[in-house]
């Protein structure tokens, strides 16, 4: 059969007629095509080197660029017939007919040329994705006749390998339509996710999806708009930084770069433009930033753009043209991007008299173009439609997933364990080699535990909804696909968001039903109690992360790039006297120390129990079920270790894992922080250790942390005594200057040799202090992430993070800070720094403060530690408010040190006034946080009983409110005090299910909780009653002297009415009476609260104790015994009648109808007879229990 079809292809076309034959064009079309798929010529070589003599040039209809002479080119046959260069238009000579056009006569008719075009792509092989470092020129390859834009290495025939499949949804607020938008993924088996309009809150949880990494960007104006963009976990990606002359008010944007291989990317863009401003002068600043935004856009190469621009025009299919569509269709057209939309719209109003439109694009480089696909799904409740976008790759980029394994310790049959343990010890022949002794223990428990420890797989999410809210679904989008204007859509989208809104309060419900509380697998309340806090940073496994402007893809690059961050954080610089320190370190002669078996016993028992592993993959819980044979044995290794100086690697090995920081960007590397896990055999033995090293170094005054007796609160008492001392001294008053130095990552920059010098000038015994010498020298570390890890590096600085010992080391190498001359005062706490400066004029106090300011920073140079000017800060404390905004200048190495108005020192916030004002403030919102985490433990009618509540809110809730309160408690206002009474109160109605108008005294009478004011004097007067041993630290504020006057409170101040005080004498005084004086003040605290309290308007007495039997009650039933003991329960109509008295409009009894149905009457009516009184509310709640059940089915029948 003739060949009839027009040859395509020319190069340097200077006139369409004047077209010359290529090598191919003589043959057979089949044969050439053949040819091609056979690899034997290159596909397309265009004609020879004979050119046309036509001097006219061309123009291509695509690009707009001249098409020059060593270019190839193909006639677009229209009637209006153009040319188009052959990269343009992404074809191959077979694919060319006489009727080809290009895409830019199909874009209004694009259902029927993607139908034409997926046909033809079964048989026919496209254009490569161009990476940014490709030329201009393709250099192309052998094709093969399958689906694909991309030729990689690793070619694999599985499609959903080499699909990326992309949905972007305009959902219209995502709160209360997260399960069915993961159901629709789920189903749809989507990559990436975008989404506008999500309306979330800076206060607002981040809705997650399980197997996926949530990039979200709220407006930060004002309310509405917000992007959310999901990513599944097997997918590479990088978060791009939008440019800063895009301008987030008239263009939200989030931008996402995939990695499909080290060279190919594909970028995907989440936008939503608003709706146009009225003013022209504002639609002048929007045209001008969408232009901004959109040119940026469409100038990256292979980009997907999604999303809501709330345009119309032609272009994309709506049904009309306004300004902004226009605009933006122009930009477009200018651009090499091609609208992906068909003639289908995006949004569907549900009003009859309300057009459907298409706000809602998808435009993808041309490159990309002819191997995507574009759809609408009808599903989802919101009124614009999802849209489906496939890109067609044939790159994997998938990462291989690893399923996560748990170790389950909860059903480990430990007998087993241990006889296995102790069975082998007690047949293997005892060895002097620690490196031996170390590797047979430590191989005997890790086969104990794969034999009696069971492991497990974290099972993958299945069916999020079932059957029956999917069957809902179903019936809703099959109508909204028939008739999208039909009403009964809104009434299935509320049965389908109260039934989806039923399902998960469900199985709240069930999981809150389980065994677990505040007494028995209370690991299961704490566990859910962080998942409430939202105290765990969700992990990003597919995320890059850059280091120095590096950013690295894979979990090995990552790993070696983490360890190099973490490890030798400082420059190491080898001092000349280290050879001197370590020969008079290893001259040192030995004592024996003899480890007991007690004393490891004691050590491990004290350890905490975690669920992480060391170096040497041994848990602490293995340790704690060691047997004796095997606790002898362990005994035996560390006598060796530690006399013999002779220490088994992996004691001095940290295995790193990073840690994202909360709210921090977890792209960026230092957005991690280091938790470094150690072999605990190491660490028993440093604990056991740990005592002849903390008896045998100095004791300085101004430390306090890591020290017994020491905590937070006596440093920041001393610092409290200091500022007070000044405002209560005769006129005038001095003022207070306290600089707060920042030491930068102290811990980690510790110069190892000095440190050894300073133990050197302590008592520690020496066998201790060689061997102390030797664990921390020579020490290494690697990095794990994900399920890579780095090579080994030495740490050549700091004392090991982690360790038991650390702490007290990083005191002993802290301990030589120079001592602050007279008038200046120095307190610590690790790395925490304060000094103060007190004096009548402020200049004075600066003047004073300065030259110890630069002693200090001497010092740290000396011992190569780093200070922050930067984040230390300077405060002035006065009690004239004029001076309140005084700036202060003290420096730091000639840098200016910030003056702070309210620093955080400790964790409490300081004020100019010394009236803690605001640290009432930020305590009070951060508890009032906490009660959202009680709300979720319980409800009404179901939920965790009265007692795991309360519990829960001791635990994490009260802590926050009494910190530090007994250096404020004295001094803040009632005011402030009656704000965190209103905290307790909320937490306690919660606890007990009691209305909001009950009275403070029941719900603390239900719950057995003192109020604020009663809880913070016993707090203060347990702490000056400790503080009178002579060897607390805080006995010296003790014996301070009256003020000249009384501007503010201490509870050290003689006579002070804060604090309930038991006098002692120091000279006698020993910690017996100090326990037997804090059990009296617990007591009689106590009983000054329940004798202060009025009688209980139901029984006309004081309200005894309830009996414990009512435990046994369910949830539902406790709380109406709770508000009934009050006479506010909504049972009561008498109740419900003062509450809302137009539809409740008599209190009297339904029953009677003679008294008013109160508390009391259920005892008396006598329509229900009765022997129980209403004392039995508290006497007999089980009895009592049963006759609400007679009242509640007597009155339903009623």
């Amino acid at each position: 059969m003739a060949n009839t079809t027009p040859t395509p292809l020319a190069r340097g076309v200077h006139s369409p007629k004047s077209f010359l034959a290529s090598p191919v064009a003589d043959v057979p079309r089949w044969l050439a095509a053949l040819a091609m798929l056979a690899g034997d010529i290159e596909e397309n070589p265009g004609p020879g080197t004979t050119h046309t003599t036509d001097t006219k040039t061309h123009t291509c209809a695509l690009c707009t660029k001249h098409i020059t002479k060593n270019q190839y080119a193909i006639q677009c046959n229209t009637n209006t017939p153009h040319w188009i260069h052959k990269t343009c238009a992404k074809i191959k000579l077979a694919q060319y007919s006489s009727t080809w056009t290009c895409v830019n006569h199909t874009q209004a008719d694009k259902d029927n040329h993607k139908h034409q075009t997926s046909t033809t792509q079964q048989a026919q092989a496209t254009t490569a994705i161009q990476t940014q470092s490709n030329s201009n020129r393709s250099h192309h390859q052998p094709s093969h006749p399958d689906n694909s834009i991309t030729t990689s290495a690793d070619n694999t025939s599985n499609k959903s390998n080499t699909e990326l499949k992309v949905i972007q949804i305009n959902i219209n607020g995502i709160s209360n339509k997260l399960a069915e938008i993961t159901q629709l993924i789920q189903d749809q088996n989507a990559d990436i996710i975008t989404i506008q309009e999500t309306k979330l809150t800076a206060k607002a949880k981040t809705p997650t999806i399980p197997n996926y990494t949530t990039i979200r960007k709220d407006r930060g104006h004002n309310k509405g708009g917000g992007l959310l963009t999901y990513i599944k976990n097997d997918i590479t990606f990088t978060e791009t930084t939008i440019p800063q002359n895009i301008n987030p008010i008239h263009t939200e944007l989030q931008l996402i770069n995939l990695h499909l291989s080290q060279t190919k990317q594909v970028q995907i863009a989440n936008i939503y433009i608003p709706p146009r401003l009225s003013t022209n002068n504002q639609q002048s600043t929007e045209d001008t930033d969408i232009q901004t935004c959109l040119d940026y856009l469409t100038t990256l190469q292979n980009t997907l753009i999604t999303g809501d621009i709330n345009a119309h025009s032609t272009s994309w299919h709506s049904p009309k043209n306004d300004h902004r569509g226009d605009l933006i269709s122009g930009i477009i057209q200018n651009s090499n991007h091609i609208i992906l939309n068909s003639d289908t719209p995006t949004r569907i109003p549900p009003a009859k008299n309300q057009q459907s439109t298409s706000p809602d694009i998808s435009t993808i480089s041309s490159n990309l173009y002819t191997n995507t696909t574009w759809n609408t799904i009808t599903a989802l409740s919101s009124d614009h439609l999802p849209i489906e976008i496939t890109i067609k790759t044939k790159t994997n980029f998938r990462l291989v997933q690893h399923r996560h394994t748990y170790t389950n310790y909860n059903k480990a049959k430990w007998q087993d364990f241990t006889e296995e343990i102790e069975t082998t010890l007690a047949q293997t022949a005892k060895t002097t080699n620690v490196h031996l002794a170390n590797k047979i223990l430590t191989n005997t428990i890790l086969s104990a535990d794969k034999h009696h420890i069971p492991k497990g797989k974290i099972p993958k999410n299945s069916q999020l909804l079932p059957d029956n809210i999917r069957s809902q679904i179903k019936i809703r989008d099959d109508l909204r696909k028939q008739n999208p204007k039909d009403p009964n859509i809104k009434t299935l989208n509320e049965e389908i968001s109260q039934l989806v809104c039923t399902h998960k309060s469900n199985i709240w419900k069930q999981k809150l039903e389980e065994n677990w509380d505040h007494k028995q697998n209370t690991h299961v309340l704490w566990k859910t109690i962080n998942n409430l806090a939202n105290k765990k940073t969700v992990a990003q496994p597919n995320r890059t992360i850059t280091f120095n402007n590096t950013t690295y893809t894979t979990p090995k690059q990552i790993a070696k790039a983490f360890n190099k961050q973490f490890v030798n954080v400082t420059k190491h610089t080898t001092k000349p006297n280290n050879r001197m320190i370590d020969k008079k370190t290893k001259s040192l002669k030995q004592d024996y120390i003899q480890i007991t078996i007690e004393q490891v016993k004691e050590a491990i028992r004290t350890s905490k129990n975690n669920n992480s592993t060391g170096p040497d993959n041994i848990n602490i819980k293995h340790l704690k079920h060691l047997g004796p044979v095997a606790i002898a044995y362990l005994t035996q290794l560390y006598n060796i270790a530690l006399n013999s100086n002779n220490i088994p690697h992996t004691w001095k090995l940290a295995k790193i894992v990073p840690i994202p920081k909360p709210h921090k960007d977890a792209g960026i590397g230092t957005s991690f922080r280091p938790i470094s896990l150690l072999s605990p055999i190491a660490k028993t033995l440093e604990k056991v250790i740990l005592p002849h090293i903390t008896q045998n170094i100095p004791n300085k005054e101004h430390q306090h942390g890591f020290k017994q007796k020491h905590s937070t609160t006596t440093a920041l008492h001393n610092i409290n005594n200091t500022i007070i001392k000044g405002f209560n001294e005769k006129r005038p008053p001095a003022r207070t200057v306290m600089v707060a130095l920042d030491m930068s990552k102290a811990f980690d920059t510790v110069n190892i040799h000095t440190l050894i010098h300073k133990t050197h000038q302590t008592n520690i015994p020496p066998t201790i202090l060689k061997f102390t010498a030797n664990y921390i020298k020579g020490r290494k570390a690697y990095t794990t992430y994900q399920d890579s890890q780095s090579k080994q590096q030495q740490l050549k600085t700091g004392v090991p993070q982690g360790g038991v010992l650390s702490p007290t080391l990083f005191n002993i190498y802290m301990s030589d800070i120079p001592k602050p001359p007279s008038g200046i005062d120095l307190e610590t706490y690790a790395d925490d720094i304060t000094t103060l400066s007190t004096h009548q004029d402020i200049h004075t106090a600066q003047t004073k403060l300065q030259p110890y300011l630069q002693d200090i920073h001497n010092w740290t140079e000396d011992n190569n530690l780093k200070l922050n000017p930067d984040k230390s800060t300077s405060t002035l404390f006065t009690p004239d408010p004029a001076e309140y905004s005084t700036q202060l200048n003290l420096q730091i190495n000639n840098t200016l040190i910030p003056t702070v108005k309210n620093p955080k020192i400790l964790g409490l916030t300081f004020d100019p006034k010394l009236n803690y004002g605001e640290h009432i403030k930020t305590t009070q919102d951060k508890a009032n946080k906490t009660t959202n985490i009680l709300k979720a433990l319980t409800s009404t009618k179901w939920g965790k009983q009265k007692e795991t509540i309360t519990t829960t809110y001791k635990t994490i809730c009260r802590p926050i409110l009494e910190y530090a309160s007994t250096i404020w408690s004295p001094i803040v206002s009632n005011t402030n005090i009656n704000k965190l009474q209103t905290t307790q109160n909320t937490a306690l109605r919660i606890a007990t299910g009691c209305t909001a108008d009950t009275n403070a005294q029941h719900i603390h009478e239900e719950t057995l909780i003192l109020p604020i004011q009663e809880h913070l004097k016993l707090h203060a007067s347990l702490l000056h009653q400790k503080s009178q041993h002579p060897v607390h630290p805080l006995h010296k504020l003790t014996q301070q002297q009256p003020p000249d006057r009384n501007m503010k409170e201490s509870i050290f101040r003689q006579g002070n009415t804060h604090i309930t005080h038991i006098q002692t004498d120091p000279a006698t005084v020993s910690e017996d009476t100090i326990k037997q004086n804090i059990t009296t003040l617990h007591t009689s605290s106590v009983q000054t609260y329940l004798s202060s309290r009025q009688n209980n308007k139901i029984i006309n007495q004081i309200a005894p104790g309830i009996n414990k039997t009512e435990e046994t009650l369910p949830r539902q039933t406790r709380r109406m015994l709770a508000q009934l003991r009050t006479g506010k329960c909504p049972l009561l109509q008498a109740y419900k009648h003062k509450i809302d008295p137009l539809t409740n409009t008599s209190p009297l009894c339904p029953l009677c109808k003679n008294t008013e149905h109160t508390t009391q009457h259920l005892f008396n009516c006598t329509h229900i007879h009765t022997h129980l009184t209403p004392l039995d509310l508290w006497k007999d709640p089980v009895g009592t229990a049963g006759l609400l059940a007679i009242w509640e089915q007597r009155l339903d029948g009623h």
